[in-house]
């Protein structure tokens, strides 16, 4: 049971890690990105409270000037939407590939 308990209290602080980095608005490259088995084992979350945490990296991609966090924010857009269906529905009826697409050729003409 002690191990159980000590496993969820770990996924809990991970998740809320991810969530106080995403809340700041400055993302900064590091394993809560870039561990695919952090994705696999939270990226049903982002789904809770009507898409919060994807709402989230939705405003800064459209409204964050900062390289490493609009780089971050994208690569988290396509975990999210590989790995799980309810991500890759919901990008797409916001029609975030649009503003995927508008990061990227922002970062070209840089």
């Amino acid at each position: 049971v002690k191990g159980v308990l000590d496993e969820m209290l770990q996924d809990m602080s991970t998740f809320d890690s991810y969530l106080a980095e995403v809340k700041s608005g400055k993302l900064e490259w590091s394993p809560l990105h870039t561990n695919p088995a952090f994705w696999r084992e939270n990226a049903q979350k982002l789904n809770q409270n009507d898409h919060e945490v994807l709402r989230m990296i939705r405003i800064l991609l459209k409204d964050e000037q900062d390289p490493t966090t609009l780089a971050v924010c994208a690569h988290d857009v396509g975990n999210t939407s590989d790995i799980t269906l309810w991500g890759n529905t919901t990008l797409r009826s916001w029609d975030s590939k649009n503003e995927l697409f508008a990061y990227l050729i922002m970062m070209i003409q840089r």
